[in-house]
């Protein structure tokens, strides 16, 4: 399990990142800022890329 944890790591935080703006977008869209919930998924996903390039590398060492 530790020598592929650059795939499940990046994987389950963008579970829950989808998940939590699965669960709160309607409210946000409700406000009036769905901005907020398309800016949150896109910073979720491009955290998980980065993050799963950092861990790629770091365990290649």
């Amino acid at each position: 399990m530790r020598k592929y944890r650059y795939i499940w790591f990046p994987l389950l935080l963008l579970i829950y990142g989808l998940g939590m703006a699965w669960k709160y977008g309607p409210v946000f869209i409700a406000a009036g800022r769905a901005w907020q919930v398309w800016l949150f998924i896109a910073i979720d996903i491009v955290i998980c890329i980065l993050l799963a390039i950092f861990l790629r590398k770091r365990q290649s060492f």
